[in-house]
């Protein structure tokens, strides 16, 4: 799998995981739950060996969290191993490449994957600063009292989304941001690293994406940013491209269609309303956008979902 490391990393789905999770005949395989936003699973296989084994180095849509119940395994993520045993918790953002992976015969896991528009819709502007690094990957030790906390979240995440009535998003959306936040408890508390040691074109590009988070529904132009930020154009789509491996293009455009796709997906706007609220100069503009994005119309996008 590491035979070409100039390689360009394929992307992955969670669908695509989804697939391999429901497809994976194991015994003791666990409980598991899928749906178009998440899956979640509580004493899993590798279900996602094939998906690195075949498409390496592979980036996926969607942030991967969980820990090791069984067995163990070394994924090398953006260039850097990570070997994890029973009780460690690792966690992958949705832009991390994943080159390599291995595992014992016994592995097994326990926790969720999101894709980035519902992790994006979970938090809205107040998504805390760890999780908008798309390349984001840590491992933690969580002790006995650490591991029954995120357990108890996972079994009740279970057994909401089970549950065969009832409008279950708003609590399955609190359950999400306790989990997620209780992870940031746990990093912060075991190695934040001081912002004070980061390289100067570090601390550019998470300006630019912070500023991103907070603007980019109303504001798509480059200039824009490098304006807000004191810099010219080009050298922040340099630093940009440097530091996070996409343009800073590349970063507005997709922000901009993940908070439509939400607005389409969760409200009942019309779509003369979102493309005003949005900042599109025209109905026209805003459609063609997101078609050109996408792939779909906008009114295709909200109908099919």
């Amino acid at each position: 799998m590491k035979d070409n490391p100039n390689k360009m990393p394929s992307i992955a789905s969670l669908k695509e995981l989804t697939d391999q999770l429901q497809a994976t005949k194991q015994p003791a395989q666990g409980d598991y739950v899928v749906t178009s936003d998440y899956t979640a699973f509580t004493n899993s296989s590798p279900f996602f060996q094939a998906i690195i084994a075949e498409n390496a180095p592979v980036r996926m849509d969607c942030m991967r969290m969980a820990i090791v119940k069984q067995g163990a395994c070394c994924p090398v993520v953006n260039s850097r191993s990570y070997p994890c045993e029973v009780g460690d918790l690792i966690f992958i953002n949705w832009g991390s490449v994943v080159e390599d992976d291995s595992f014992t015969p016994d592995t097994r896991f326990g926790g969720f994957a999101l894709t980035e528009e519902y992790l994006r819709q979970l938090f809205g502007l107040d998504m805390p600063p760890l999780f908008r690094n798309p390349g984001l990957c840590f491992k933690l030790h969580l002790s006995d009292d650490e591991r029954k906390v995120f357990q108890d979240y996972l079994n009740t995440l279970m057994s909401l989304s089970k549950l065969s009535y009832g409008d279950k998003n708003k609590a399955l959306n609190t359950l999400f941001v306790a989990a997620l936040n209780f992870a940031q408890m746990l990093y912060d508390q075991d190695f934040v690293a001081p912002q004070k040691n980061w390289s100067l074109g570090k601390q550019q590009s998470e300006a630019f994406i912070q500023l991103v988070n907070q603007k980019a529904n109303t504001e798509h132009e480059l200039t824009y940013y490098a304006s807000t930020l004191c810099m010219s154009s080009h050298h922040l789509s340099m630093v940009v491209k440097r530091e996070t491996g996409e343009t800073a293009k590349t970063w507005i455009d997709r922000a901009t269609v993940s908070a439509i796709q939400v607005e389409l997906r969760y409200s009942n706007k019309t779509l003369t309303q979102l493309a005003n609220e949005f900042n599109f100069p025209s109905l026209s503009s805003f459609c063609k956008f997101f078609k050109r994005h996408t792939g779909v119309s906008p009114r295709q996008y909200r109908t099919e979902i």
